[in-house]
């Protein structure tokens, strides 16, 4: 069996799996353990747990951004001239997207492409009272 010497004691057989001997024809091999379907080194486990991390961390973003990139692709359902204007919009929220809103004030109206403030007719106390009737409040 043709093997590379580690520092450690740990010497690596012809398939690349870590082993040592132990005494007169005794192999231990290095425990195996599974992250994320993949089977590693028990010394291994922690860098590659590390990595999957990130890995999937970067995935998460990469689909937020596609996710917001695609939502600035649609159309506004009240004013179909318009792209979502996402949270510049007195109708939308981050939680819930379109017509999600709490609050509209001091936001672009989806209807009149203005701010919504308290000047406009269809103002009503905190908010957009054409919002309060889609949302059926």
């Amino acid at each position: 069996m043709e093997t590379l010497k580690n520092t450690d004691g740990w010497q690596i057989d012809e398939k690349g799996r870590r082993y040592r001997n132990v005494g007169d024809g005794c192999v231990d091999y290095e425990r195996e353990v599974t992250i994320g379907g993949f089977m590693v080194p028990e010394s291994q486990a922690e860098s590659v747990r590390e990595q999957l991390h990130k890995q999937e961390a970067a995935d998460a973003k990469r689909k937020l951004e596609a996710q917001k990139k695609a939502n600035a692709m649609k159309l506004c359902p009240l004013n179909l001239m318009h792209k979502c204007h996402g949270a510049r919009c007195a109708f939308y929220s981050e939680a819930d997207g379109c017509m999600g809103a709490e609050s509209t004030q001091g936001k672009r109206c989806p209807i009149s492409n203005y701010m919504c403030n308290a000047s406009c007719a269809l103002y009503e106390g905190d908010g957009c009272r054409v919002l309060k009737i889609m949302k059926g409040a």
